[in-house]
């Protein structure tokens, strides 16, 4: 089977559409702002979705299976265009709080399984550029979007219009449940289900020290996500919002030039590379105040997380026996929205007890795990140039 079939171009492009509309969030804050709503009222409004979205993601991984997957995808999309429809017309704080938590269990329902019929359509010894290209797919969006929806949108009342638009948007992933099956083989169409099935996936220890480095991995990088603004405007730096830009450019930037080798080389290897990029870009953003510098560890630390991130999602696709790698999958999406619960709630401590210094150089230390923690993971990469 080539890699670039129907099955995974489609997936891979509706997922894209659905990141869409979540990127359209970029302006929410604003007119949560506009309505009156109080900043400490925003940031609980805010939390609902990605509290919604871890706990549902950890419940429903181990119950998505081939057979049922395409009926909780209808149910996602129908959850979270509704909730984006309601909030448009939503004005107090227990409504948008209501209203978050369905939008996150929409998320769940959309993104679970359309992971599940993914992995159907990814040839053996593809899963490198696999993984590099869905990423690649989801990234965009972020990168594509804000700009649109500042051009756009003059005026926070107008946040309304992009709702409605955005709920029109996240109904397209419905479309996959049209696709073919395709050839499951009986031991994943008969997969096992429930939680019984994520212990005995954990038994695996490469399993399990992957997904743990995934979420430390995932600490760091949210935790920069969320701070380096205010970093920068802490050591006077002129325009520090730019260096998640040129970190996400690096990112996109690496993963197009590298798709081949990514089933060329050693996975386990080129990501420990990744990590350690990250982790020393980590402990020299504290020494370095300098525009140009500064902006020279964002390309390094977005080359890193670029090369880094999609070969651990490979890897894991590897080690899986194939009646465990859509579990495996979303339970290190899991992995992944645990690090951003976790990583922002730890730097935040860190910051406000011990300054900036200490939590870049936590940041290293973790990251650090998490390359040993990559290493227990090591399988041999087959090379297949056919594309």
């Amino acid at each position: 089977m080539r890699l670039y079939n129907r099955g995974f171009i489609s997936i891979t492009l509706l997922f894209g559409a659905f990141i869409s509309a979540m990127a359209c969030f970029v302006s929410f804050t604003e007119y949560l702002g506009y309505l009156g709503i109080s900043t400490q009222a925003i940031g609980i409004i805010l939390s609902f979705d990605a509290l919604a979205s871890l706990v549902f993601q950890l419940l429903l991984a181990p119950y998505v299976s081939h057979g049922n997957a395409r009926r909780w995808l209808v149910l996602g999309v129908l959850c979270y265009a509704t909730a984006l429809v309601l909030m448009a017309q939503a004005g107090t704080v227990w409504q948008f709080s209501l209203l978050r938590l369905v939008q996150g269990c929409g998320l769940v329902f959309v993104q679970a399984p359309l992971i599940v019929m993914l992995i159907q359509f990814i040839p053996e010894g593809r899963s490198g550029e696999a993984f590099g290209v869905f990423t690649l797919i989801r990234l965009l969006p972020y990168t594509v979007i804000p700009v649109i929806i500042d051009l756009g949108v003059q005026q926070p009342g107008q946040f309304t219009t992009v709702l409605y638009l955005a709920a029109a948007v996240s109904l397209l992933p419905v479309l996959a449940v049209f696709l073919p099956k395709g050839r499951i083989p009986a031991a994943v169409a008969h997969q096992a289900t429930g939680l019984r099935s994520v212990v005995d996936s954990f038994r695996s220890r490469p399993v399990l020290c992957l997904q743990l480095s995934t979420l430390l991995l995932f600490c760091g990088y949210s935790s920069i996500f969320y701070y380096i603004r205010a970093y920068g405007a802490s050591v006077d730096l002129k325009n520090p919002a730019i260096f998640f830009s040129a970190a996400s450019a690096a990112m996109v930037l690496i993963r197009v030039l590298l798709l081949r080798a990514f089933d060329r080389y050693d996975k386990v290897t080129m990501s420990m590379i990744g990590m350690a990029a990250a982790m020393v870009s980590y402990a020299l953003i504290p020494q370095f105040h300098q525009e140009c510098l500064f902006l020279g560890l964002a390309v390094v630390l977005g080359a890193g997380w670029g090369v880094a991130m999609p070969l651990q999602g490979a890897v894991l696709f590897d080690i899986s026996a194939p009646e465990k790698r859509a579990l495996n999958q979303n339970i290190f999406l899991a992995m992944v929205m645990a690090g951003f619960f976790v990583g922002p709630l730890f730097g935040g401590v860190l910051i406000s007890t011990l300054g900036y210094g200490v939590f870049f150089y936590a940041m290293a230390v973790l990251t650090l795990v998490s390359v040993l923690l990559m290493q227990q993971a090591r399988t041999p990469s087959p090379v297949h140039p056919e594309v």
